[in-house]
């Protein structure tokens, strides 16, 4: 693997965030999938902090003390205007505050954070979250004083924002869309569930199409083992791709057996879909993929899943195999960090 300065950003084809080292104040690089590069930019996001969001080129943190979201976009290197400070989510200080006897990690009990679009180019913005044990969603809207969270108990598991409102999906497979410009915004189920195919615990996506026409639910299988220091970690065993269809008054779920030329990147970060044949050297018909466990006793523990960020990959979806997409020199080094996170490049 080559480390180079001479960098070819493709704006729409998301770049992975990685690590230089695991020292402390350690700066990240940028890994290219098409060209297998690193470019080394040493950017200066926090190498030992898992990063709770990705979306239009900002990068979302939490503050461990002060509860502050923070969100910073790389691409300015440095320009003030590439960090803004938002307010405190007290909900996840209240958290802190009640379990006096554990160390808990806000950036793990904040499962994904989601911007509506890029904070420079509106000013009229939002932040939707999916945090705590029961999953709840919660909202900061540019101007605000404080988040606002949603009623009810909806157990999500992903969330993008689509169409000028959030899409959120649940634990069974269920579709959702909010907006919270609207006086009193609530949860409108706009699907059917879809259980599980399979027996294993399922992790799911919400994607929108190429083309922006259709919304597809992505279905990780994974198992959980023990590990040899008394932890759990995660093994990815496949996916599942379903397509939305209207069936009489609600919207249904199509299997679907290939997605074509497209190819879908998930994780921490805002999902995506990109035609791989605009890339050269993405695999059509695919999932890469990147480490996102987060069971809730990851809030207790600074280590990501007790081995490091591993379980990630590309998913070929017609020979339902997996391929590696980035192969870290040093494994040892990345056991103790956050996992890779994609990013859209704005530059």
């Amino acid at each position: 693997m080559n480390i180079q300065a001479n960098m070819i950003f493709r704006r729409r084809l998301p770049l992975l965030l990685i690590p230089t080292s695991d020292r402390p104040g350690s700066p990240r690089n940028l890994y290219s999938l098409p060209d297998g590069q690193v470019y080394d930019l040493r950017l200066p996001v926090p190498h030992n902090t898992r990063c709770i969001g990705s979306c239009h080129g900002w990068l979302i943190f939490i503050e461990p003390i002060s509860f502050m979201l923070t969100l910073f976009n790389p691409f300015y290197f440095g320009n003030e205007k590439g960090t803004i400070y938002l307010p405190p989510f007290s909900a996840a200080m209240d958290f802190s505050e009640s379990e006096t006897s554990y160390d808990v990690l806000p950036e793990y009990y904040i499962c994904k954070a989601v911007l509506s679009s890029d904070p420079v180019a509106s000013r009229n913005y939002t932040v939707m979250l999916i945090y705590g044990k029961c999953r709840n969603l919660a909202y900061y809207m540019s101007g605000d004083e404080s988040w606002t969270c949603l009623d009810g108990n909806p157990l999500i598991d992903d969330l993008i924002y689509s169409d000028g409102r959030f899409t959120a999906i649940d634990l069974c497979g269920e579709l959702f869309v909010s907006d919270p410009e609207v006086n009193n915004p609530q949860l409108e189920s706009i699907s059917a569930p879809l259980y599980s195919p399979t027996n294993h615990v399922p992790r799911r996506y919400i994607v929108e199409s190429n083309d922006g026409n259709a919304l597809l639910q992505v279905v990780k299988s994974f198992e959980f083992r023990p590990s040899s220091n008394g932890g759990i970690i995660s093994r990815t065993l496949g996916f599942s791709v379903y397509k939305l269809g209207k069936k009489r008054e609600m919207f249904d779920w199509l299997e679907l057996s290939s997605i074509g030329d497209a190819a879908l990147f998930v994780g921490d970060s805002h999902s995506y879909c990109v035609k791989a044949s605009a890339f050269p050297g993405i695999i059509p018909n695919s999932i890469y993929f990147t480490d996102d466990y987060r069971g809730f006793s990851t809030s207790y523990s600074k280590n990501h899943q007790f081995r490091g960020p591993i379980d990630a990959g590309v998913f070929l979806i017609r020979e339902q195999s997996f391929r590696r997409h980035y192969n870290p020199v040093d494994v040892d080094m990345q056991r103790d960090l956050p996992p890779h996170i994609w990013i859209l490049p704005t530059i």
